[in-house]
Order: structure tokens, then sequence, then C-alpha cells
């Protein structure tokens, strides 16, 4: 089984579909808009990021990823290039993400209240007093500035909520049920007929598996979509202890022997992500219809000459962290 899977709380976008300039996203097209700084990185609508909020974004990634289990990968030279792609590839997009739902939040006249505001103040002077005197002078930012990002941040959780806010929130058990199982998958039709033999003269089906089986792993658990629907089909109309018979996939070919048919605590947990796929489809579908209908523009040599790197003590890496 994949194990429980997906995103959590906010869908996190691709950037290239929202900033490539000179071409179409949908019916609406990505232009050069005469009014940008600079010193801004990207406009979208009206809500714009500044170099410095760039910066923050930047520098806060690249010190929780650039390290990995005590090895500076900095240090890597096969991996710098790849890393740094990736860093600017995930700023990038958790910017933008964050300013498009700003943009949405006027248009649905969403706003923070009073004490979401003091989060957002108590979160910036947090973060600022942790800044050392070298890190406040390469980030160049004041604590209001530090605020202001923050408040963007809230607003955009905010507009997530207010647009899951209706999805229906049961979720039946049968339809989140995860079972545990022993699987035998194979691509070969012939080895398909050799395992469906053996099973029908009395063979050990864990013994079976180790012969033939061509997944990662034996013993599995599953739900209904996680598997291929004719292999859910079958395998959750078994009862313990049963077999089905091959079940053809458009892969190949499953056997499948279930040994717990409900395991309450995957169940639950199924249930949690079912239900967030729910209210990321409930999003996106309010999300995507904002989307065309907004000019993007990024500045495409800033950002190119834009590089992940910072001096060895400029070592913050708890903005997220502080906020959330």
């Amino acid at each position: 089984m994949k194990s429980p899977k997906r995103i959590k709380l906010m869908v996190l976008l691709v950037a290239s579909m929202l900033l490539l300039c000179g071409c179409k996203i949908g019916n609406t097209e990505i232009v050069y808009l005469q009014n940008i700084w600079p010193n801004q990185v990207f406009k979208i609508d009206d809500e714009v990021c500044s170099k410095k909020e760039a910066r923050v974004y930047l520098v806060n990634y690249r010190n929780i990823y650039g390290a990995s289990y005590g090895v500076d990968l900095w240090q890597q030279d096969s991996n710098e290039e790849s890393l740094e792609t990736y860093i600017k590839e995930k700023a990038l997009t958790q910017m933008a993400r964050i300013k498009c739902m700003n943009g949405l939040a006027k248009e649905k006249d969403i706003s923070l209240s009073g004490e979401e505001k003091k989060k957002a103040a108590k979160a910036a002077e947090t973060y600022y007093k942790s800044l050392s005197k070298e890190e406040r002078k390469y980030l160049d930012v004041k604590q209001s500035d530090i605020e202001d990002m923050y408040q963007e941040y809230l607003l955009a959780a905010k507009v997530y909520q207010s647009l899951t806010d209706k999805v229906d929130t049961e979720i039946r058990d049968d339809e989140a049920r995860v079972m545990e199982v022993m699987q035998i998958f194979v691509s070969d039709e012939k080895k398909a007929e050799e395992i469906k033999a053996r099973l029908q003269n009395g063979e050990d089906f864990a013994a079976l598996a180790g012969s033939y089986n061509e997944k990662g792993s034996i013993q599995t658990s599953f739900g209904r979509e996680d598997v291929p629907e004719e292999v859910a089909e079958e395998a959750f109309e078994l009862d313990n202890d049963q077999i089905t018979d091959a079940i053809k996939t458009d892969e190949g070919y499953y056997f499948i022997k279930c040994m717990n048919k409900y395991n309450r605590k995957l169940t639950d947990e199924n249930k949690e992500t079912l239900l967030e796929e729910r209210k990321q489809e409930a999003f996106n579908k309010e999300y995507h219809a904002y989307m065309e209908s907004v000019s993007k523009v990024l500045n495409q040599r800033l950002w190119e000459k834009t590089k992940v790197d910072a001096p060895k003590e400029i070592k913050t890496d708890s903005f997220f962290e502080v906020i959330d």
C-alpha cells in the first residue's frame, strides 16, 4: 500500500503552471506587465512578491534542505546544482500559491480577524528575535516585513478553510476500509496460470508468493483507492483467509489472500486522507477558476540571477516552524 499519502491542509501548485511568460494558461494570456519593478520577483494581478520576501523563503528552505542527516549537501559538487533548482522551485511555488490565495481572499472578501493579526504579530516578533545581527542585515527585513509575510501566510490558510468548510465530512467505514493482505503479482499470463493451478492443488500461498511475486512486498495493506479497480472489486469481498482467483489488470495478474479484512487504525487514518482529498477537490475547483481570470508575470531575468547561497553564519531555518 502507498502509505496514507497526499498533501495536507493546502494544495501545492506547480510554479511553472502559474508563472511561465509568453504562453497561455487556459484562456489567460501570460504577458509581461509594464509596471513590474526590478526588485519584484513576480506579480499575479495586484499581488507582488518582492526580492526581500523571496530571500527569506530561499534562505530558510536552503537551511532546512541543505543539510541532511548531518551531511552538508552543499559541499557535494554533484548535488549543488540539483539542490539549488529544487529549492528555487519549491520557494517559487509556495510564494506564488500564497500570493494567489491572497488575491482570491480579496475577491471573496475574506480577511484576518484581530486575533489572527495578533498571532501574526507575535510570530513575527518571535522569528525576528531569533535572527542574529548578521542575519537581519543579510535578509534586509524589518519585523514589520515579517509580520506582513505572516499575515499573508495566515490569510492563505483562511481562504483554504473557507473554501472547504462545506465539504461533506462523513466518510463511510466501507469507503475508507483498509485491509491487510498477502499478494502475488506477476506480469506474465503463463506464470499466473501456474500459480492458479498450484493454489488449487493446495500449495501454501506464502511459499508461492516467495517464489513468484514481482511486487516489492508480499505482505501489505491497502484501501480501495490504492489498487487497480479490478483488484479492489474482488479483494474487498473476501473474508479472512480467503484467496482470490487470478485478477487480470492492465499491468498484470494479482492473487490476493485476505489476512485481516478490516484494520481499524489504518481505516481511521484513511478517512482523514479521503477527507483531505475531498477538501482539495472542492478547493481546486474555485482556485483554478480564479487562476484562469488573472494576469501573471515572472521577472525572469531577476529570478535566473537569484542564487541560493548565503554566508555560513546565516543559519536561520525557523520561518515556517514559528507560524505553523
